[in-house]
């Protein structure tokens, strides 16, 4: 080989070193981790950027002593996301939401893409943390005041417009009744058909509410299997709620899809000297139609089990825990029936919605949790109080079970919060 061809190649391979160093140098300093993953004949991390580290909490030197290390770190629920994706890869992949769970124990959102290379038996990819966003996109749809599934009104929405018709109802001086009603074995309908079927049994009883109430009432989808209406009085006498449910009923009782839905359902009823409160009207509907399924566990048609899931009331000042720890029970299908910011806010809320658990902050400013579980012991007397709480266990922990509160755990380990609500009787 020439001079002139071995200047060349030398060249060439100080213009790749370069290359390489300026994008190893991009790899290392960006937020987003790049990896390379080893899928056969053994599986095992080839690279990944020093990122890794302030996303994961793990060194790289962690992650290329475990092979199995990255798949360890996925939430469970989140991993047959992955799998399906994985079945899935193409050239142009679409991004990936998942949890997974950092080294500290904390769980984040993180995106990522990746495809295969090497004819399937490498695997690349970019990760990053999109917590906030996922969060911010949650409180936005907390916001929204419809139910993207039966194009109804929401739990807000509902809270909304109905407090809204009931003033307008009271300067009229006419009554209204709310109806709160539940569909009768959804759960086994989504176990046995699948959630698709479910969700198409929902839409059936939105149109069917649709069809039996006037566009002057208030009609929602307040919980997953939970709907309620507000109907607007003409006369002095509040509207026939009892008759409305029966008209339900009857259109639901229509085969569709081959299917009849059967509901239960509450009515409360409110007169226009009342205070204007949807919630309240909501509680005494709830109760009504406990008492419409019966004591003994079945509805008057002794077709369906009383429910099992814990009615939650969530207390905390910062309005992003409240919604950390909504999310956290409704992916648990634990029902949480309403969110309060002070004591004061929280003993009112709890004797109108009587939950079977009360999850209290104890330092908030005005009404702070200490002050607040004596009176919460009083108008719940069989709720359990649960203090959530950043204050590490001491004498003010001690305080609060002297006090009357049940358990005290740690606002960080949301899991075990978790964990011990579902496990309550």
């Amino acid at each position: 080989m020439d001079s002139a061809s071995n200047a060349e190649d030398s060249g060439y391979r100080e213009k790749l070193q370069s290359t390489e160093e300026q994008l190893r140098f991009l790899a290392e300093n960006v937020e987003d981790v790049i990896f390379r993953f080893r899928l056969h004949p053994t599986i095992g991390m080839e690279y990944v950027s020093a990122g890794v580290e302030r996303l994961m909490g793990y060194t790289v030197e962690e992650y290329h002593a475990d092979p199995i290390l990255a798949f360890n770190t996925i939430h469970p629920d989140d991993a047959h996301l992955v799998g399906q994706m994985m079945k899935a890869i193409t050239d142009h992949p679409t991004p990936l939401t998942i949890r997974v769970v950092r080294k500290d124990g904390t769980t984040i959102w993180t995106e990522q893409r990746m495809r295969t290379v090497d004819g399937g038996d490498t695997l690349i990819g970019v990760a990053r943390d999109v917590t906030e966003r996922v969060q911010l996109e949650e409180q936005l749809r907390m916001l929204a005041l419809d139910d993207d599934l039966t194009g109804l009104r929401n739990r807000r929405g509902f809270i909304v417009f109905g407090n809204q018709l009931l003033s307008v109802l009271q300067r009229g001086g006419r009554p209204a009744s709310l109806l709160f009603l539940d569909v009768d074995h959804l759960k086994q309908i989504n176990d046995t058909d699948g959630h698709v079927a479910g969700d198409a049994a929902l839409v059936e009883v939105g149109k069917a509410l649709r069809e039996t109430f006037r566009d002057s009432d208030v009609i929602a989808r307040v919980g997953g299997d939970e709907f309620a209406v507000v109907l607007g009085g003409d006369g002095a006498r509040p509207p026939d709620g009892e008759e409305a449910l029966a008209r339900l009923r009857r259109c639901l009782q229509s085969p569709r899809q081959g299917r009849g839905i059967s509901i239960s359902g509450g009515i409360a009823h409110w007169g226009h000297g009342d205070p204007p409160s949807v919630e309240r009207l909501m509680a005494d509907a709830d109760r009504s139609m406990y008492r419409d399924k019966g004591r003994q566990g079945v509805d008057r048609r002794g077709s369906r089990p009383l429910r099992s899931r814990p009615r939650i009331l969530i207390v905390d000042d910062l309005p992003e825990m409240r919604l950390m720890m909504r999310m956290a029970f409704e992916r648990e299908d634990i029902e949480v029936v309403g969110e309060a910011s002070d004591g004061a806010e929280a003993v009112g809320l709890a004797e109108a919605l009587q939950p079977d658990v009360v999850l209290l902050d104890l330092r908030m400013p005005g009404t702070d949790g200490f002050e607040a579980i004596p009176a919460l012991r009083a108008v719940v007397p069989d709720s359990e109080i649960v203090v959530v709480t950043v204050v590490p266990p001491g004498p003010e922990t001690d305080r609060a079970l002297a006090l009357g509160a049940h358990h005290c755990l740690r606002k960080a380990d949301l899991r075990a919060v978790v964990e011990l609500v579902g496990a309550l009787p």
